[in-house]
C-alpha cells in the first residue's frame, strides 16, 4: 500500500497493533518444563561491506561480541563463513560458523519464507563451558505491512533450533525465537526492533531479550 505524509498516523497505529500481536506470539512460546525468566536488553550494529564481507557488533547486558563474516559461492550454492569473538563475562568464546540457504519462497501466506542451515564450532578460553559442535536450522518469515515514499515496514518471525554435541558426549538442545519489525529505508539503512525468547538447557531456562538491530549497507 502506497502512503503519503498524512498517512503516517495510520502507520503508527498499525505498528502498535503488530507489536501487540508480536507480544502475544512471544507469550505463546513461553511453555517450558521448568521455565524461569531472565530479561536482558540488546543492541546490534551490522555493516554489510563490499565484496561479501560483513562486520557485526553486539552488546547484551554483561556480554558482548564482535563478528567478521564472508559470503562466497561454491558449486552453485551460497555460503557464509563467520568468526566470532565473545566476552561472556565469565569466559571468552571463539566461534566459527558455516551457514547456507536451503529453501525460500515469496508466496508463503503473502510473505517471504527463508530457511538456512548452519554448523558452529565453539571453544572457550577458560574451559568453563564445553567445546562443542552445534548444527542448527533458522526459519524466518517476513510479511510486508506498509510501503512508504522512502521505505517500508515488514513484520518478521524467526525460529532457530540448535543441537549441541558436547565434549562429554552429551547433547544439548536450545532454541532462539524472535518476533519484531524491519524498517527499511531507501538509503540502505535498516532498523529491527525485536523481542526474543532464548531457551537454554533443553528448555529448563529461558532468557527474554528486548532489543534493536541496526544494519547498514556500506
Amino acid at each position: 500500500m502506497n502512503i503519503t505524509n498524512r498517512d503516517y498516523s495510520e502507520l503508527k497505529s498499525n505498528v502498535i497493533k503488530w507489536s501487540l500481536a508480536a507480544m502475544i506470539v512471544l507469550l505463546a512460546l513461553a511453555g517450558t518444563k521448568k521455565a524461569y525468566g531472565v530479561t536482558d536488553g540488546q543492541y546490534e550494529l551490522d555493516f554489510n561491506l563490499p565484496k561479501g564481507f560483513d562486520f557485526e557488533i553486539r552488546d547484551r547486558e554483561d556480554t558482548s561480541h564482535v563478528e567478521l563474516g564472508k559470503t562466497f559461492g561454491f558449486m552453485d550454492r551460497h555460503y557464509e563463513v563467520e568468526y566470532r569473538y565473545a566476552d561472556l563475562d565469565i569466559d571468552k568464546e571463539h566461534r566459527l560458523t558455516l551457514t547456507t540457504p536451503i529453501w525460500s519462497t515469496d508466496s508463503f501466506l503473502t510473505g517471504k519464507l527463508q530457511t538456512h542451515a548452519s554448523l558452529e564450532y565453539r571453544s572457550f578460553e577458560d574451559n568453563l563451558f564445553d567445546t562443542s559442535w552445534r548444527p542448527g536450522l533458522k526459519v524466518r518469515w517476513d510479511k510486508p505491512v506498509m510501503e512508504g515514499p522512502t521505505g517500508s515496514v515488514d513484520f518478521f518471525w524467526s525460529v532457530q533450533p540448535r543441537l549441541a554435541f558436547l565434549d562429554n558426549n552429551e547433547e544439548l538442545y536450545t532454541s532462539r525465537d524472535v518476533v519484531g519489525f524491519r524498517f527499511t529505508s531507501d538509503a540502505d539503512f535498516y532498523i529491527e526492533p525485536f523481542v526474543e525468547r532464548t531457551h537454554l538447557d533443553d528448555y529448563d531456562k529461558t532468557i527474554n531479550v528486548f532489543g534493536v538491530n541496526f544494519e547498514i549497507d556500506v
